[in-house]
């Protein structure tokens, strides 16, 4: 995420992001989703090339700048008798930078020898592959079904920001080709088994529990249960009727129940204790 706040690998902010369907919510950001955030970034960058009146260098510009920003710069050029092309605008120094340094990258990697560079090969075939779910699943469960450690599979699905992938609002996972058969044999056992695909649920806080109890009591950490709700690992004074994504004893058979309260879940809620330091006023003359 950069100090704009744009984030992912194409580096959308949220409005911009927005604007081409990325979701971002309490369960995803989909700015972080190799494969949507692609698929925008292509889409933006057709705009904005047609925008700036098919050329690229602008374009480029605009995507680093913003096209209303590349907008302005030119009109003022024009408003001068100036040029308008790329290299005679005035610009930030980082946009300045930005079309240069693309093309210096796509001059290395057509001819690295000739800077006397050594690229590591990388064989011309997909990585990795979009396998379709029916069911929600826990992230972890879902990596050892992989058979990835969580990192790797949090690497290629860094647009899921919760500890279970709800089918209501995503259908997929991205895996290592090579990794494919391997879920679907081990996913086949598990739930031959019998065994709940999901342990994380909604739950409300009752009367006397903490943010530190309930952790204790579902056998994760109070860290744990904290960035699982996006709260800060301090916030302890939480009330009865604040409801958290929750690990829970549940068998296979509750699936159908769980999906449902999954869907229904827009995210956490809390309802806090809040001290906030008395005031003192001294009444003026005409307040009322």
């Amino acid at each position: 995420t950069s100090h704009a706040k744009a984030a992912g690998l194409w580096q959308f902010i949220p409005s911009t992001g927005r604007v081409f369907n990325l979701s971002q919510n309490w369960w995803m950001d989909e700015r972080r989703d190799v494969i949507e955030s692609t698929r925008a970034a292509l889409e933006y960058l057709e705009k904005i090339y047609e925008l700036q009146g098919n050329d690229w260098f602008l374009a480029l510009a605009s995507y680093n700048w913003g096209e209303g920003a590349v907008g302005r710069a030119v009109r003022r050029n024009k408003a001068a008798g100036k040029p308008t092309d790329y290299l005679s605008l005035k610009m930030p120094k980082e946009t300045a930078h930005y079309v240069p340094q693309l093309i210096a990258l796509r001059n290395i990697l057509r001819d690295p020898q000739a800077y006397n560079l050594s690229l590591p090969f990388v064989e011309n075939k997909p990585y990795f592959a979009v396998i379709d779910k029916n069911q929600s699943i826990d992230l972890k469960l879902a990596a050892e079904l992989a058979e990835l450690s969580l990192d790797e599979f949090q690497a290629l699905n860094p647009h899921l920001r919760r500890p279970v992938i709800t089918v209501s609002r995503t259908n997929r996972v991205v895996l290592p080709v090579e990794n494919i058969e391997a879920f679907h044999r081990n996913l086949e056992t598990h739930l031959a088994k019998k065994r709940p695909l999901v342990t994380w649920k909604p739950y409300t806080l009752k009367k006397g529990e903490t943010l530190a109890s309930l952790a204790k009591s579902t056998g994760v950490s109070a860290e744990t249960l904290a960035k699982a709700n996006s709260l800060s690992s301090t916030t302890v004074r939480l009330m009865p009727g604040t409801i958290l994504l929750a690990p829970a004893s549940v068998q296979a058979h509750e699936g159908p129940a769980i999906e449902t309260a999954l869907a229904r879940f827009p995210g956490a809620r809390t309802v806090e204790v809040v001290t906030v330091p008395a005031k003192t006023y001294r009444v003026r003359k005409n307040d009322s």
